[in-house]
């Protein structure tokens, strides 16, 4: 147990900052002792990657930081199951499975992530229409309580506080430990196929002509207008076999991460306007259309092709950024896409970082972010005011078709769309505040946004 000085706090987005006391927890005694304490705010969080202000305390609260309890209790290699403490991160755990012929069933796009962070977040990865996301690779969560006192759920065992946990943001409780299903693998490549798209259109129809793809997403050129709107590379994988990668020449199982870059300075806010990000796009897409086809991938590069650069977060400039990320449902939803990627082009909102991809069905997680349709997400470095009035009209544009912000990305969500984005609201906070009705757990994002009734 330490408990450290005021430090400031920021997600990966760099904004927004908190000064505020950090606690460190690296056992369960941890864990007990500060619940034990006067009833203050804490916000639990692991390495805070998750770009919105969820990881980040609310004002006078402690940041309970795990990132250092990250032992791991178990391993069942036959039948690929594995407990672990919060802290462990999914590079840890992909460079153990790996080697025994597993893999993680939803990998985010950075492996930097926190089992507890994950859980918490719901994070889903290129699979999701097929695998669904963290919490259904679930099988069973520990908490530690705000009363001090530790429960075990399931599916099958107090199921609502297991699904008010996944993708509840850590307001249920302290994760101490998860038991994690994995999947099979032969090795640790992905047999990659990649398509250049001339406009939007063309980008959503090779989409869908591969709906058995168990890997799928595309880069978009948020940027582009006229007849290349939408324009980008579609990227399709498939876990290789043994066999393929011996025909290579390769290792079966590649080291993971490697040398890592790092930007030796935070640029200046100016040096990052959208004629640059144009001229870089228009790039990008111009190489992918001679590249097209189909190679080996290591899996590090196909999911999180940005962990080899350990501070692009600073990229954007000190003001930090934006991460815009929707998901609407399948009918209506592609013209909500177009309409949203036609608006940030034409107003120069956007960046080298944008996606969109195919959702499969929800969970039962109150909070979870997927549902059945596409989610789009783009990357913008933040421009203050007129930006965000941009924004709100957009947020009204998804809302009114049935869709949600996710709300780990989010930082400036008005909180009246809440209740209309997440219908289940209601369900959740009564479970949440029935298991800590003295508000122990909460975050900036709980305060902002009132995801917890308390202004009533």
């Amino acid at each position: 147990m330490n408990i450290g000085a005021n430090e400031r706090f920021t997600p990966w987005s760099l904004r927004p900052g908190v000064i505020c006391r950090s606690l460190t927890c690296e056992r369960g005694h941890d864990a007990r002792t500060f619940l034990a304490g006067p009833a203050h705010p804490l916000t639990v969080n692991g390495h805070r990657t998750a770009y919105g202000d969820c990881c980040v305390p609310e004002n006078g609260a402690d940041a309970l930081q795990t990132a250092k309890w990250d032992q791991l209790l178990s391993a069942d290699w036959n039948n690929g199951l594995l407990d672990c403490r919060p802290g462990v991160t999914l590079r840890e755990i992909a460079r153990l499975s790996l080697a025994n012929g597993w893999f993680l069933g939803a990998s985010p796009g950075t492996m930097k992530a926190t089992v507890g962070g994950s859980v918490a977040c719901d994070v889903h990865g290129k699979n999701h229409h097929i695998s669904g996301s963290f919490g259904d690779w679930v099988e069973e969560i520990d908490l530690v309580r705000a009363d001090g006192e530790s429960s075990t759920c399931s599916r099958a065992t107090m199921g609502e506080l297991f699904w008010a946990t996944v993708g509840g943001l850590g307001h249920t409780g302290l994760i101490s430990r998860v038991r994690l299903k994995l999947q099979p693998v032969e090795s640790g490549w992905i047999r990659s196929s990649t398509f250049a798209t001339r406009h939007f259109d063309e980008t959503i129809s090779v989409i869908e002509a591969h709906p058995e793809s168990t890997y799928s997403v595309s880069w978009i050129d948020s940027l582009a207008t006229g007849r290349s709107m939408g324009r980008g590379v579609v990227m399709l994988g498939e876990h290789a076999s043994k066999e393929e990668v011996g025909k290579s020449g390769q290792l079966l199982f590649p080291k993971l991460g490697g040398r890592k870059l790092r930007l030796p300075f935070v640029p200046p806010n100016w040096a990052s306007p959208p004629t640059l990000w144009r001229t870089f796009n228009a790039a990008y897409h111009r190489l992918s259309s001679h590249r097209s086809g189909v190679g080996l991938v290591p899996m590090t590069s196909f999911f999180c092709p940005l962990d080899g650069v350990e501070n692009w977060n600073v990229i954007y400039g000190k003001r930090g950024f934006l991460e815009y990320q929707f998901a609407v449902p399948l009918r209506g939803g592609l013209e909500v896409c177009r309409r949203v990627c036609e608006r940030l082009a034409e107003t120069g909102n956007g960046s080298f970082l944008a996606v969109i991809k195919r959702f499969g069905s929800a969970n039962k997680g109150h909070l979870s972010f997927p549902i059945e349709g596409y989610t789009l997400a783009v990357d913008m470095p933040y421009r203050g005011v007129e930006q965000e009035k941009l924004l709100r009209q957009l947020d009204e544009l998804v809302a009114q078709s049935g869709g949600r912000i996710y709300l780990v990305k989010d930082t400036r969500l008005p909180s009246d769309w809440i209740p209309i984005m997440y219908p289940r609201l209601g369900e959740w906070r009564e479970i949440v505040n029935r298991n800590d009705p003295s508000f122990r757990f909460s975050n900036h994002q709980t305060a902002r946004l009132d995801l917890r009734g308390m202004k009533r």
